[in-house]
């Protein structure tokens, strides 16, 4: 019977670890100083990329760097978001470090690139999930 309750403890702190999805109504824009690049809007067609990072206690004192095309471009610490006006035709998203500060934050490891073809006023939305596993993940998000 004990070793029911230590899995049933276990399982439940380590479900609390978990971050949950915000959608991006109820996501906080970050202070203008942690948005890097693609800000303004481009005299030139665009599309519009949207990150939102998860709520959570999981690494929630951390920020984690959003980089468009290789470049850093925004730091987003947990319920925040950030918009990007990129240019059309093949771009990609992926998560690392954040650059704006380095931080003791000990939960590095990210994971997920991902290449996308955008046509002109078309929006995508990703997400930045987290677990114990597997760290920070980047997921194709929802409106």
């Amino acid at each position: 019977m004990k070793h029911y309750a230590v899995l049933l403890i276990t399982s439940l702190l380590l479900s609390g670890c978990a971050t949950q999805a915000v959608p991006p109504q109820q996501a906080e824009l970050p202070p203008p100083s942690r948005l890097m690049l693609y800000q303004s809007v481009p005299q030139t067609p665009y599309a519009t990329v949207v990150v939102v990072r998860d709520s959570g206690m999981l690494a929630g004192s951390c920020r984690t760097g959003v980089y468009i095309n290789g470049e850093f471009a925004a730091s987003l610490a947990a319920k925040e978001k950030a918009e990007f006006r990129v240019p059309v035709g093949n771009n990609e998203v992926s998560i690392g470090q954040d650059m704006v500060e380095n931080s003791l934050c000990i939960w590095r490891d990210t994971s997920g690139r991902l290449p996308m073809t955008l046509r002109a006023g078309e929006s995508r939305y990703f997400r930045i999930a987290g677990d114990m596993r597997r760290g920070f993940v980047l997921q194709a998000g929802r409106p």
